[in-house]
């Protein structure tokens, strides 16, 4: 799992509505969301001061590695 590779966990936000995986980033020190969250932030500490909803970038990399972790997953 990408939580377990980082050195600063703490700065990761896992998205599921799964219940384990939710468990799992928490006991690892990660912050996790549900997905409706994700998707439509609702409270302001997930605006900008605007409340514009905040831009989500990942790199190439780190896109690709999420899909590996949904691969292993889904099609097990």
């Amino acid at each position: 799992m990408m939580v377990e590779e980082s050195a600063d966990r703490k700065n990761i936000v896992v998205v599921s509505d799964d219940k384990e995986i939710k468990f799992m980033a928490k006991t690892m020190g990660a912050r996790h969301m549900g997905i409706e969250d994700f998707i439509a932030p609702k409270s302001r500490s997930q605006r900008r001061g605007n409340g514009e909803a905040l831009k989500v970038e990942l790199s190439y990399i780190q896109m690709h590695k999420i899909n590996q972790e949904l691969r292993k997953l889904w099609l097990k």
